[in-house]
């Protein structure tokens, strides 16, 4: 019963396979029970006061609450303690033994070292100055904590469960686990180093001069891990989760993975060096002196951005979401370039979503596509990669943020339409020295496909890649294609590659890779920009006011198109039998050559040509001269087959070869005009210049009631015409 045992005595006090019932308070100068049963109930208390050392062993067990104070050492072996405990010691040593259950709380201080190698049940609060876990375990469950004062080493050899708090001069978690589920944090401020050598579950948050982690840290995707490290991190093992990393160096050795598909890393050596050998998952931020990525490592941050949709008609998430109607195919989503529409199903299909971000500042997360059909997920948008280093940077392994794929209907379930693919994400670099080999890629998501003509999803658009460098020699490659679509889907538009050197104008590419005869969605210029070349392939290009210190490359399909005013001081290359120049609605000022190379043609419609240098055929190497159709010129012009319509063109020379069909055309010119032979200008023809000529085999004119007018200040010469 509730009953008040008291023992005192001045020497020492031996209890030997005895039932003491009730409460206890012993005082001695030393205590040893051996076997045995103290206390008859767990609610019973006891107060021990030894001066020298107890000993507690032999399967001895203490029901209820225990209170220890030992000068010098506290030892129990083989034991059982049912309850709270409440321990002052120099020295305390603990083997074999079960002290308290779920609800137990212990307190310890103990001067010198504890050495713990049984079961201890509930939670624990211990300042010592130097502890070892060396067996076992301690706490029972996820909701446990533990908090540690250790003046010098804490190691851990048994399982820890729930969280956990320490501050100690070292910490070595050698075998065993350090927590027992994702839900669970650790806080701990090592004045010196942190050696993780045992799996540690849930969230970290460590403070340490240096820290390795050679066992798997966390234990889910939502888990998030922060570590200030005055020297060095090495990670050697996988990391599980979110992380922000702080640290003079950061070593992530080869085969090691950090991080899952969405989630988030933030990592700053602004000192030193970071050297990534493994896989780093999810969105990446990093600022450092120099970096290293090297060959066969990754950073992978695809489908880390904007979700895709998920039930019937539901749109991509994100700025440009993917469209979806309800039993059609889902459309891609949209950045760098707009993502694609679906195809044609029961009549209907998703439009074009929309581009947008900056192409020079490209920080932005990936759109998610559109829904398909009875639910067919879109694919998830590509997340964000932001690397500064302030020295070098190396890429020589793979950089990506590549969109998700929309899901496909099936080829049996060809009532259900695909999904849109998401769009690709960005990608930016600032360094002093850029180098590497590797690959640096933002492509579009494919848009799902489907057995049923028309039910294809449309593909994601590409996303945006910048790099900004003081010097490079970079010979990797880059990618910001759009995801495919099928059959009648569109194909995403390209994303934007801009390459800057620093103090100089950047480079604008944009390249897309299309399979097939499918259409590509545009690529939006969004913003006045300065370039100091920008290259086309394959895919629809539309700018605003647009200044270009070099060349321009238009190749292997669509249109160039500007809408504004477009500077070019040297070049304007048009190459590929289906690739043309559109200015709709747009001026061309400046001193460009305009090198028109494979059959390509030319379309300025209802638009104004300031070309004040050449028109160059590069496949012959003929000098053409400036041209403009349906224009007016401030130097001279030289036309070929294509003009469609009425042409008014003024210059100081003009120079026609080929077929110009339209009803009326005005050509004035300062100095001369030239017709080639087998020319042909229909409708009714205006010429007016200095001096004309007319060659052999042309057609002036079509027949019927139409005004011919040629007047020629000096002479006119008409051959066989």
């Amino acid at each position: 019963g509730n009953n008040n045992q008291e023992f005192t005595a001045t020497n020492g006090a031996t209890i030997t396979s005895t039932t003491v019932n009730g409460n206890t308070k012993i005082g001695a100068a030393d205590l040893t029970v051996t076997g045995g049963t103290i206390g008859d109930a767990s609610g019973r208390r006891h107060i021990w006061d030894l001066r020298n050392s107890t000993t507690v062993e032999s399967s001895a067990t203490v029901y209820g609450f225990m209170n220890i104070t030992a000068a010098r050492n506290i030892t129990v072996t083989g034991s059982s303690i049912t309850g709270n405990t409440n321990i002052t010691s120099g020295e305390l040593s603990v083997s074999s033994t079960t002290i308290g259950s779920s609800s137990s709380i212990h307190r310890w201080n103990v001067t010198n070292t504890t050495l713990f190698g049984g079961t201890l049940n509930g939670d624990t609060r211990i300042n010592t100055t130097n502890i070892t876990f060396s067996a076992g375990s301690v706490g029972t469950g996820s909701t446990d904590v533990h908090v540690w004062s250790v003046r010098n080493r804490t190691v851990t050899r048994g399982s820890v469960n729930g969280s956990t708090d320490i501050v100690a001069w070292n910490i070595e978690v050698q075998t065993g686990t350090m927590g027992s589920a994702s839900g669970n944090t650790h806080k701990w401020n090592i004045t010196n180093s942190t050696i993780i050598d045992a799996t540690t579950n849930g969230n970290t948050n460590i403070t340490a001069n240096e820290l390795r982690s050679n066992s798997a840290v966390g234990n889910g995707a939502s888990n998030w891990h922060f570590w200030v490290v005055t020297n060095n991190i090495t990670i050697a093992s996988t990391i599980n989760g979110n992380t922000n990393l702080t640290a003079k160096n950061i070593t992530h050795n080869s085969a090691v993975t950090v991080g899952a598909e969405d989630t988030d890393h933030v990592w700053s050596t602004t000192a030193g060096l970071t050297i990534i050998s493994g896989t780093v998952n999810g969105n990446f931020t990093l600022r450092t002196a120099t970096f290293n990525l090297s060959s066969g490592a990754l950073i992978n941050a695809t489908e880390s951005g904007s979700g895709g949709g998920l039930t019937e008609g539901t749109a991509g998430s994100g700025t440009c979401g993917g469209r979806s109607n309800i039993n059609n195919a889902g459309g891609g989503g949209g950045y760098g370039g707009e993502g694609g529409r679906s195809g044609v199903s029961d009549g209907n299909r998703a439009n074009a979503s929309c581009s947008f971000g900056s192409l020079t500042d490209t920080n932005a997360l990936g759109s998610g596509g559109g829904s398909g059909d009875s639910g067919t997920d879109g694919g998830d948008g590509g997340g964000l990669i932001f690397i500064n280093a302030s020295g070098t940077l190396n890429v020589s392994g793979v950089i990506e943020t590549n969109g998700g794929p929309g899901a496909d209907g099936g080829a049996a379930a060809t009532t259900i339409e695909g999904a849109g693919g998401g769009s690709a994400g960005s990608i930016w670099l600032i360094s002093s020295t850029f180098t590497g080999n590797g690959n640096i890629s933002a492509n579009g998501g494919d848009g799902g496909a489907d057995s049923d003509a028309g039910d294809d999803g449309g593909g994601g658009g590409g996303g945006r890649i910048a790099v900004q460098y003081t010097t490079a020699t970079f010979t990797g490659n880059y990618s910001a294609r759009g995801g495919s679509g099928r059959e009648d889907a569109y194909w995403g538009g390209a994303g934007t590659i801009y390459v800057k050197p620093s103090g100089a104008d950047g480079n604008l590419t944009v390249i897309n890779v299309v399979v097939g005869t499918n259409e590509t969605e545009n690529t939006l210029l969004l913003a006045t920009h300065t370039f100091a070349n920008v290259t086309v392939i394959n895919n629809d290009f539309v700018s605003q006011l647009l200044n270009v210190t070099d060349t321009v490359n238009v190749t292997e399909g669509d249109a160039f198109i500007a809408n504004a005013t477009m500077n070019v001081t040297r070049n304007i290359e048009i190459r590929g039998s289906s690739t043309y120049l559109d200015v709709r609605n747009g001026v061309i000022v400046g001193s460009a050559n305009i090198l028109i190379l494979s059959s390509a043609a030319l379309n300025t419609s209802l638009n104004v040509l300031n070309v004040t240098a050449n028109l160059i055929d590069a496949a012959s190497g003929t000098t053409l001269n400036p041209l403009s159709l349906n224009a007016s010129l401030t130097s001279f012009a030289r036309i070929f087959s294509g003009i469609s319509g009425t042409s008014d063109i003024r210059s100081s020379a003009v120079y026609a070869d080929g077929s110009f069909s339209g009803a009326n055309h005005a050509w004035n010119a300062t100095n001369d005009i030239g017709i080639r032979a087998s020319s042909t200008v229909s409708g009714t023809v205006v010429l007016a210049g200095s001096n004309m000529s007319i060659a052999s085999s042309s057609t002036i004119g079509t027949a019927g009631n139409n005004n011919q007018e040629f007047t020629a200040t000096n002479g006119a010469t008409i051959t066989s015409t």
